[in-house]
C-alpha cells in the first residue's frame, strides 16, 4: 500500500513539473525550485575574466586597468593633502612562513591558537589584496616587493650568499621613488637582498636600515658588527 501510494505521489509530481513547461523555467529566472527569489543575490566585483588586460609600458605585464578605484584612491589623498598639508605613512610588514589561516581575518587566529588582534584590526579598517603571489623563498619576494618586477627579471631567485654578486644593484626600488616623493625612507629587519655594496640599502633608497647581528647580509662584506662607517644597520639618529 505504501508502495502504491509513493508511485502515484511520483506520478503527481512529474506530472506538475510536465504542467509547469518552459514558461515557468522562463519566469524563473534566478531562484530555487519553488519560484523565483526575491534575495539580492551576490555580486562577484573581483572577478575580471571578461576583461582585457592593458600593458601599463611595453616593458610590464598587462594588468587589468580599474581608473575608478584609482580615481577614488587619488581623490583620498589629494584630500589628505589639502587637509593636513602631508602625505600619509606607508607600512610594509613582510612576514615569513605566514600561513593562509594564520591570522584571524583568514580564519585562523584563535582557532589554531594564536589570536591577532592587530593584524585583524587593520585588516578590518583597510583592504584585502587576495590576487598577489609569493615564492617559496624569503629573498626573491622582498625583491619583488621593492622592484616590482618577476623574479626572472631582477635576478634574484634565492638568498644571496656572501661574496656573490647580483642583488638590487641598480634597480629602481620603492624606497627610490618615495624620496623622489618628499618621504623618509626606513627599513627595519633581514635584508637578504645582495651583499655587493651597490646591493646594500643605504644604495638603493634607504635613509635609514635597522637589523640585528641575526641579518649579517646587512652590513658589508658579511660582517656582523654594527660599529663598521656607513652601516646600514646604524640607526641614523639624526633623523
Amino acid at each position: 500500500m505504501l508502495r502504491s501510494f509513493l508511485a502515484r505521489s511520483c506520478a503527481v509530481a512529474l506530472l506538475g513539473l510536465a504542467a509547469a513547461g518552459p514558461a515557468a523555467a522562463q519566469s524563473n529566472i534566478r531562484g530555487d525550485a519553488t519560484g523565483p527569489t526575491t534575495a539580492p543575490g551576490f555580486s562577484h566585483p573581483e572577478q575580471y575574466m571578461h576583461l582585457t588586460p592593458v600593458k601599463p609600458a611595453p616593458n610590464m605585464y598587462p594588468v587589468i586597468q580599474h581608473p575608478d578605484l584609482e580615481k577614488n584612491a587619488a581623490d583620498k589623498l589629494a584630500a589628505l593633502a589639502e587637509k593636513t598639508g602631508k602625505k600619509p605613512n606607508i607600512l610594509i610588514f613582510l612576514l615569513d612562513d605566514v600561513g593562509w589561516m594564520d591570522p584571524g581575518f583568514n580564519g585562523g587566529g584563535v582557532s589554531v591558537g594564536n589570536a591577532t588582534p592587530e593584524m585583524d584590526k587593520v585588516a578590518a579598517e583597510g583592504l584585502i589584496l587576495t590576487s598577489a603571489y609569493s615564492t617559496p623563498s624569503c629573498s626573491p619576494t622582498r625583491a619583488t616587493i621593492h622592484t616590482g618586477q618577476n623574479p626572472l627579471h631582477h635576478g634574484i631567485l634565492r638568498p644571496p650568499m656572501y661574496g656573490e654578486p647580483g642583488g638590487l644593484d641598480g634597480a629602481l626600488t620603492m624606497p627610490d621613488l618615495l624620496k623622489k616623493e618628499g618621504y623618509i625612507t626606513q627599513g627595519v629587519g633581514k635584508w637578504h637582498m645582495g651583499e655587493n655594496q651597490g646591493s646594500l640599502p643605504q644604495n638603493v633608497g634607504y635613509d635609514d636600515y635597522v637589523a640585528s647581528s641575526a641579518s649579517p647580509t646587512c652590513t658589508p662584506n658579511g660582517a656582523t658588527s654594527i660599529s663598521i662607517p656607513r652601516s646600514p644597520c646604524l640607526l641614523n639618529a639624526s633623523r
